[in-house]
């Protein structure tokens, strides 16, 4: 059941990314045509774009820690032996779970403060704090793939 329900969310966020990232560009070639053939600019394919940008990065973000393909220098790693490989595989998972926790604490705290300011986006006149709250909802999804990844590190015998 597990492995469904992280399948399931895997799904979601690489359409979530797709689309987006599909949009965004949509957006911004029609406000370069727009502005170039037609001489008129419209105001919300930028700040659409912005706040796209933002749910993408966050999403990549997710699905890298998922994969776990996000950066890593391991030029070091490859001339340590297998033990000291081992622990420094479990310090990384546990600076991702760290990482994702802070990251969930903080952003929560930033929606919370946006949504007591009852700020609205210039364009879309939508709360900002919806935008925001991307931030610790993929921190929470980061977390739950970090913790995975971790206990299937002691399932392989990585660990």
């Amino acid at each position: 059941m597990k492995g469904n329900c992280y399948h399931h969310l895997t799904r979601v966020l690489s359409w979530a990314a797709y689309t987006g990232l599909s949009l965004m560009t949509l957006f911004a070639f029609g406000q370069v045509i727009a502005r170039y053939a037609f001489n008129a600019a419209m105001s919300w394919p930028e700040e659409a774009c912005c706040y796209l940008f933002l749910c993408v990065s966050y999403v990549g973000m997710t699905l890298c820690v998922e994969n776990n393909s996000h950066l890593r220098i391991d030029i070091l790693l490859k001339y340590l032996p297998e033990k000291f490989q081992r622990v420094l595989n479990i310090i990384a998972e546990l600076g991702d779970i760290l990482f994702s926790l802070i990251l969930a604490f903080l952003g929560a705290y930033m929606a919370w403060d946006i949504w007591d300011m009852h700020q609205m986006t210039v364009s879309f006149y939508l709360p900002v704090w919806m935008v925001i709250s991307v931030i610790p909802l993929t921190a929470l999804c980061m977390f739950l793939y970090a913790l995975r990844n971790l206990v299937s590190m002691r399932q392989r015998r990585l660990v």
